[in-house]
């Protein structure tokens, strides 16, 4: 299978979720298909969650850590490496439109 946007994105400067850290561009899209193990939400959640997270960094948007236990994860926290006690969540916005977010990581 060839996706060609991955192929061509990783190693040109394009920052997809572990392209430039010895990931391959196999394993890139295998968790675009299958997901990431280490995310707590269904595929599509994971999907959505990585171009969410990616598109926040456009306009400058950092990362973010959890708000508080059971809360929804911001978009901008980087889920796949734990949760820190929030839940996960792959939208910007939670259901009443608010923008979940905690504190910024340095």
């Amino acid at each position: 299978m060839r996706t060609r946007g991955a192929d061509a994105g990783c190693g040109r400067g394009v920052r997809t979720p572990g392209c430039g850290r010895g990931t391959s561009t196999r394993e890139v899209l295998k968790r675009r298909q299958l997901g990431s193990p280490r995310f707590d939400g269904p595929v599509s959640g994971y999907r959505a969650l990585i171009v969410n997270h990616e598109v926040g960094h456009r306009p400058g948007h950092g990362h973010g850590t959890c708000p508080g236990r059971g809360r929804p994860a911001p978009a901008m926290m980087q889920q796949i490496n734990g949760l820190k006690g929030c839940a996960a969540n792959a939208r910007p916005y939670d259901a009443r439109g608010r923008h979940p977010s905690g504190p910024q990581v340095p």
